[in-house]
């Protein structure tokens, strides 16, 4: 126990089942929704963190060639893993 938790005046059981009651469940703005300014907000802020920045054109073709056949190979390798 820390020196503050000693000096300080004891937690009534009140207080304390208050605590724990505020505590327990989701409180995340259950049956609340953003405003229209408010997600225009968020997605303007979001739009600042964007991975490519804007660019185009960022994968060559032989990479996409590269990432396609990983994919099938990957979804077919799934897929007879299920039958």
């Amino acid at each position: 126990m820390s020196e503050a938790a000693k000096k300080r005046k004891p937690i009534s059981e009140e207080t304390r089942r208050k605590m724990s009651e505020a505590s327990k469940g989701n409180t995340n703005m259950l049956g609340k929704t953003h405003s229209d300014e408010t997600k225009r907000k968020i997605s303007e802020a979001a739009k600042k963190y964007s991975w490519n920045k804007g660019k185009t054109g960022v994968y060559s073709e032989e990479t996409k060639r590269k990432m396609s056949e990983a994919a099938k190979k990957h979804w077919a390798k799934r897929r007879s893993e299920t039958e």
